[in-house]
């Protein structure tokens, strides 16, 4: 049977769970349970495996030249991870830990060429053809993902970091709201400032009535000025 998760994962978008299946074994892949704070994949390492979350999170922390980690990336239930490295055969440059219990699905890289073997079965075919487009598609993702993170460590205005984070990175509901996926601390050190000054910005912009929360979700009371200025 096949995980849920992995109905909404990117990597299998348009597939029935037959053909995940039949992909999976192809690729090799194991199910791996970790506890809270377990390493995945550290610096300097190399693997031939990408990763997707089945359940839980996972953080990639990079160090500074300071010797200071900060956050490169988050991903939840159906987020790909190792999968440039995997396919770069480089050192990974980020440690990836998971950030609560978490379920991961291990497939290998090198057992992709597996995928073009079914000739015999045009419909299973054209499956892993479409799993294969959907894994670049992926790969294209991470260099815009990037991108944007590199825009936010960019600006000076922890005000403008928020606003750029929550109007870019996140999509709002059909209610407009925008749920952040982790905690305040990991928060901050995404945008690269101090939890207590992120903690004392949105009570300032709540009071100034820009912004309403509840817990973890965001409304933007006042969007387009901002936008428009970012």
């Amino acid at each position: 049977m096949v995980h849920q998760a992995l109905l909404n994962c990117p990597l299998f978008s348009n597939l029935s769970s037959a053909h995940i299946a039949h992909i999976l074994t192809d690729l090799h892949a194991t199910e791996q349970s970790y506890s809270a704070g377990s390493t995945l994949i550290r610096a300097g390492t190399t693997s031939t495996r990408l990763g997707i979350v089945l359940s839980g999170n996972i953080e990639a922390w990079r160090v500074g030249i300071h010797g200071t980690e900060f956050l490169s990336a988050h991903m939840t239930r159906g987020g790909v991870f190792g999968d440039l490295m995997a396919a770069c055969g480089t050192e990974s440059p980020v440690t990836v830990r998971t950030g609560s219990a978490s379920r991961i699905l291990w497939i290998s890289y090198p057992a992709l060429p597996a995928l073009f073997l079914h000739g015999d079965d045009p419909e299973l075919q054209k499956a892993c053809t479409t799993f294969l487009q959907n894994l670049i598609s992926a790969m294209a993702c991470k260099y815009f993902a990037l991108d944007r993170r590199l825009e936010i460590l960019a600006l000076s205005c922890l005000r403008d970091k928020i606003f750029y984070y929550l109007t870019h990175c996140l999509q709002p509901d059909e209610n407009g709201a925008r749920t952040v996926p982790f905690s305040q601390s990991v928060w901050a050190d995404y945008l690269n400032c101090d939890r207590s000054a992120l903690s004392r910005e949105l009570s300032r912009m709540r009071a100034e009535g820009l912004i309403r929360t509840e817990k973890r979700t965001i409304w933007l009371c006042q969007t387009e000025k901002k936008e428009d200025a970012l």
